[in-house]
């Protein structure tokens, strides 16, 4: 929201931004936690993805969602980041 207000506040793109970059976030943080499962196991098996309260299969499938759907919308907008310095 900041930078599009430095942008010059087009604020109809935050519709648009905000679930594109929230998505990217969780889709990352979950795939973050796949490839740290080894060392979750040792380290922290209490953890949802060590403990097995997640399939790790299903965190998979949700990190590829959110990366996907995020990229996806950002696709949309052509760039959407580069849209925000159009007038």
């Amino acid at each position: 929201l900041v930078g599009i207000a430095i942008a010059g506040g087009e604020w109809r793109l935050a519709g648009l931004l905000v679930p594109v970059v929230m998505l990217l976030y969780v889709g990352g943080m979950a795939l973050n936690d796949l490839v740290d499962l080894e060392v979750d196991r040792r380290e922290r098996p209490e953890r949802v993805l060590p403990s097995g309260r997640i399939p790790r299969r299903a965190a998979a499938w949700f990190a590829v969602g959110c990366l996907g759907v995020g990229a996806g919308l950002f696709a949309v907008r052509g760039t959407a980041a580069a849209g925000l310095g159009r007038r």
